[in-house]
């Protein structure tokens, strides 16, 4: 797996770079390497079939602690929330249980007579409630109050921008890593200004590479529907109805 500063717009580049056998700025410009990233994630967004009625969810952990309402979420992609649950990574064998996702004027809906019942409870959430979701640092807040250390999944929606921006990191894509550096790669390589028996060592080397990752890739949307475990997309007539107020 790649260094986290790899997921990055920097690192993607850089890593491109490095692919194309280190061509100068003047044979590659940083702009064309860009545009061609640009256009394969765009790419790769439309075979994932991200779109309105097609949208990637994933899991956000989240790690509750004694006497703490209030937790940021650090995670750029984070969108709407939906469901909560609890979760703990080293006990399969642990029942689920769903935590309520309100409004924040609903919180009040859980009297003090329920907080003195759960708070002794590892898994006491009973509601959770978010705050500036599509911000910069999007909160939660967790009711009752916690007593005690604990553990809870939350899946939401991926929030995906059309722009790239340097330190970006690509968030969606980054287990895709390595196709997106071969493939943007591969496009980009005829500008390099190698002699054609380089170029063409290259290219073989890239498109045997290319063909194990996207059998990776493929794999993914075969799998995507129906995995529990890792970030999915989804499509159903359930996201035309009534959006929670953040």
């Amino acid at each position: 797996m790649p260094d986290a500063a790899l997921f990055t717009v920097d690192g993607l580049m850089a890593a491109i770079y490095d692919y194309c056998g280190n061509p100068t700025e003047d044979k590659l410009a940083p702009s064309m390497v860009l545009t061609a990233l640009f256009d394969r994630i765009q790419h790769y967004k439309n075979e994932l079939d991200i779109t309105n009625e097609g949208w990637r969810l994933e899991p956000y952990t989240l790690y509750v602690q004694p006497n703490r309402e209030e937790y940021t979420i650090e995670d750029g992609s984070f969108g709407r929330p939906f469901f909560a649950e609890t979760y703990d990574p080293n006990n399969v064998n642990l029942r689920r249980r769903e935590v309520k996702v309100v409004r924040l004027q609903d919180r009040d809906m859980f009297s003090e007579t329920v907080e003195e019942i759960t708070g002794t409870v590892k898994y006491s959430a009973r509601v959770m409630v978010f705050r500036n979701i599509g911000q910069p640092a999007p909160t939660v807040h967790v009711f009752p109050l916690p007593k005690q250390a604990a553990t809870y999944r939350i899946w939401h929606e991926s929030i995906i921008t059309d722009e790239l921006v340097y330190g970006q990191t690509v968030n969606f894509l980054k287990q895709f890593f390595p196709l997106l550096k071969v493939d943007t790669c591969m496009d980009v390589l005829p500008f390099c200004g190698w002699p054609n028996e380089v170029m063409t060592a290259i290219m073989n080397q890239r498109m045997a590479a290319k063909q194990q990752y996207y059998q990776t890739f493929y794999a993914y949307i075969q799998e995507a529907f129906h995995s529990q475990v890792t970030p999915m997309r989804a499509s159903n007539s359930s996201r035309r109805g009534q959006y929670l107020s953040y």
